[in-house]
């Protein structure tokens, strides 16, 4: 649950407003099973919330691999940048200090 609600408050403007009441709806039903003690409801309420959470958070990937979000695009390698004082190199024992 708390981790649902962090979800929907950092990106619930990157889905659409019936996917987020869709979100909204499964985290109260599943807080409302909560305080009950039927545990056939709690299931199907925990489960309700799994999915519509998964969507979600498909929702936001699909968001920030279209350039949604530009901090979670992929580093670029395209050799510009970088430090220029890296060297590769092997270390080699003399036969002397074996």
């Amino acid at each position: 649950v708390y981790q649902t609600e962090k979800l929907l408050r950092e990106h619930g403007e990157k889905i659409s407003e019936d996917e987020r009441k869709e979100v909204s709806d499964s985290l109260g039903s599943l807080k409302e099973a909560l305080n009950g003690d039927d545990l056939e409801l709690i299931k199907q309420s925990t489960e309700g919330l799994m999915i519509a959470s998964q969507r979600f958070s498909q929702q936001i990937y699909e968001s920030a691999a279209q350039g949604g979000d530009p901090m979670a695009g992929e580093a670029t390698t395209d050799g510009t940048g970088g430090d220029d004082d890296v060297v590769d190199a092997e270390i080699v024992e003399d036969e002397d200090d074996a």
